[in-house]
C-alpha cells in the first residue's frame, strides 16, 4: 500500500513529505496528513495567473528567452526565416519526425539539413513536449539523439511549443508528458546555457544553447 502511495505521489509531494516528516520528527510532533501536504502544495501554486500561456511567455523573457507567438504551425518557416535572415547562407537543423517535419521551408526559403551544425550563423528547430508556466521552462523529450545534439551545437536553437501543451507545474508538465507515451528522458530548458560557476562571472553558453527563440502557436499540433 504504501510503495502504491509513493509510486502516484508526484515529485513535489514526496518533497514536503519528507522535509515535512523531518521537521516533525525534531519536534516531536506527528507527521502531518495527506490533507495538509495538498494543502501545502495548493499554496504554492495559488499565486499563480489562469492564462498559462501569458505567464509563461512572461516567465520565458525573464530568463532571456526571445518569445513570439503565432496563429498556426504554418507560420514557423517564414517566422524562422526572419530570425536568421541577416546570416550568411544559413542552415536549420530539421527533425525528422514530428509537426515540424512536413512544413514548407523551401518555400520559405530555408534550407534545412537533418544534422545539427556548429556553425554560429545556423540554428535548430525543435518541437517541445511541453511548456512550465510557473518558469518558462520547456521540456523537451530526448527520445531521438539527434535532440539533444541539436540543442548543443546549434548557433541558436527555435523551439516550437503549442499552447496546448503548457502546464502549470513542473508535476502537471511530466503528467501531460507521460500520458503522450513520451516515457524516455526528456530535458528542461529554461533560457539560454549559462554559468557564473568560473571567478563568478557569468559566462553564456555554458554546455547549452547560445540562443533561445521560442515560437508559441496557437493551433494544436495534434
Amino acid at each position: 500500500m504504501a510503495a502504491a502511495r509513493l509510486k502516484v505521489a508526484s515529485s513535489r509531494d514526496t518533497i514536503l513529505r519528507n522535509a515535512q516528516a523531518r521537521v516533525a520528527h525534531l519536534r516531536g510532533q506527528a507527521s502531518p496528513s495527506q490533507e495538509e501536504r495538498r494543502a501545502v502544495l495548493s499554496a504554492l501554486t495559488s499565486g499563480l495567473p489562469s492564462d498559462r500561456t501569458a505567464h509563461f511567455v512572461e516567465r520565458a523573457r525573464a530568463s532571456d528567452a526571445a518569445v513570439s507567438r503565432l496563429s498556426s504551425v504554418s507560420e514557423v518557416p517564414a517566422a524562422l526565416a526572419d530570425l536568421i535572415s541577416g546570416a550568411a547562407e544559413p542552415t536549420v537543423c530539421v527533425p525528422d519526425a514530428g509537426a515540424l517535419r512536413d512544413l514548407p521551408w523551401a518555400e520559405a526559403g530555408v534550407r534545412t539539413a537533418r544534422a545539427p551544425s556548429s556553425r554560429h550563423d545556423d540554428a535548430s528547430a525543435i518541437e517541445a513536449a511541453a511548456g512550465v508556466a510557473e518558469s518558462g521552462s520547456l521540456v523537451i523529450s530526448a527520445a531521438s539523439h539527434d535532440t539533444p545534439q541539436a540543442m548543443l551545437l546549434s548557433g541558436q536553437t527555435v523551439v516550437v511549443l503549442f499552447e496546448s501543451a503548457i502546464a502549470t507545474t513542473f508535476e502537471d508538465a511530466l503528467r501531460a508528458v507521460r500520458s503522450r507515451g513520451l516515457r524516455s528522458r526528456v530535458v528542461f530548458l529554461t533560457g539560454p546555457s549559462r554559468t557564473g560557476d568560473i571567478a563568478s562571472r557569468l559566462v553564456i553558453p555554458a554546455q547549452g544553447p547560445r540562443r533561445i527563440h521560442i515560437l508559441v502557436v496557437e493551433e494544436d499540433g495534434s
